[in-house]
């Protein structure tokens, strides 16, 4: 676990209000999980966590390619998300 600690989000640290917080995501992350549908991956992930007293709130915003293959050609290409 000790390669995805860039990941994460020490929220108990943050004081009350908006946080933004940016990733970039590849083909590592992916193998990490075992996930091979992905030949290769070039991902932007942007957070906006809202802290309040009670519960936190997430918004995700990604956008990148993925490597895939073509369900008809079996082509591989990179398909924009």
């Amino acid at each position: 676990m000790k390669e995805l600690t860039q990941f994460r989000i020490a929220f108990a640290g943050l004081k009350l209000g908006e946080h933004q917080f940016e990733y970039a995501i590849d083909k590592a992350f992916f193998t990490y999980f075992d996930y091979d549908e992905f030949w290769d991956a070039f991902l932007k992930l942007e957070v906006e966590l809202i802290k309040k007293a009670t519960h936190l709130e997430f918004s995700l915003h990604i956008e990148g390619a993925l490597g895939v293959h073509c369900d008809l050609s079996t082509e591989a290409y990179m398909q924009k998300v």
